[in-house]
């Protein structure tokens, strides 16, 4: 596939915020160092691990021109989409002119019960605006709005979609876009279902959670391709994902990140960041696992 993503795990990274919440932009250079330390193929800058909704444009094209810039030789995939076309054209663009390898586009996530034509519509004038590879990123939770395996197959005319990043969680739906789009690059948002994933023929992990464990979830990307027996790794998984999940996601997985040896990070608003109460006891669930 021209301009196809190397298979394997990409870390949809956290962006640095401080405590008056301004983006640390010089931070991204450790995060991303960390990254390459353990392996990952490369790097997704604001997506929803990233906050990318929660900044603004002019931030978002600075935080994409110095992820490129510091990730040097690994991939990087710019979260681009917006609530209007206009911002996901204009971030999309730049994206590409800075050289990123792809691009990860939500649909539109303010007006709900669209139709499928409105998606594809607004998907095609994306795709006539770049001609850089194209990921659809189908997160219903958060965004409200379903992309599904009908709209993907609208849009095959276009070279440069590459393929979906599911992030529904849901086994049937992602093994839904595996079965009907066999030549698009499916990757995987859950880290619980990447194992099944890839042996169904999934082209790797877009991960929250390898900010803090990237070790773990390349781990488990090379066992399942190598054929080993990924139980284990599998089991110390579901625990840290259980763990994890008793708090609020993104609060946490920078609250790890500092347990970890990298820098403090907050949150910006709506989201919150732990309270003490909160943190102790997920540290206490992650020693617990010895996994800190």
């Amino acid at each position: 596939m021209a301009g196809s993503l190397p298979q394997g795990v990409y870390t949809a990274l956290v962006t640095p915020i401080t405590r008056t919440g301004e983006v640390d932009y010089g931070a991204f250079r450790t995060l991303i160092d960390w990254q390459r330390q353990h392996g990952v193929q490369g790097v997704v800058v604001c997506g929803t691990t990233g906050e990318g909704t929660s900044l603004s444009v002019e931030e978002r094209e600075r935080a994409i021109a110095t992820v490129r810039e510091y990730a040097a030789d690994l991939r990087v995939i710019a979260g681009t989409g917006c609530a209007n076309l206009p911002e996901t054209v204009h971030l999309s663009r730049f994206a590409q002119q800075q050289g990123c390898d792809a691009i990860l586009a939500l649909p539109p996530f303010y007006y709900k019960h669209v139709p499928e034509e409105g998606l594809v519509a607004y998907f095609m004038r994306l795709l006539d605006s770049v001609d850089m590879p194209t990921l659809l990123y189908n997160y219903p939770d958060l965004a409200g709005v379903h992309i599904t395996p009908t709209v993907v197959e609208s849009l095959l005319e276009y070279p440069h979609l590459l393929g979906v990043k599911d992030s529904s969680g849901n086994w049937e739906t992602l093994l839904s876009f595996l079965l009907r789009l066999p030549r698009m690059q499916i990757f995987v948002g859950a880290e619980n279902l990447l194992a099944d994933a890839l042996s169904s023929g999934a082209a790797g992990c877009i991960s929250g959670l390898a900010n803090a464990f990237p070790d773990l979830i390349v781990q488990i990307d090379l066992a399942v391709r190598r054929g080993e027996d990924a139980t284990l790794l599998n089991e110390r998984l579901a625990g840290v994902l259980e763990a994890m999940d008793s708090v609020a996601f993104i609060p946490a997985i920078k609250q790890v990140c500092e347990w970890r040896g990298l820098p403090k990070m907050w949150v910006r608003p709506p989201l919150c960041d732990l309270s003490a109460t909160q943190s102790d006891t997920l540290r206490h669930l992650l020693v617990s696992l010895e996994v800190l």
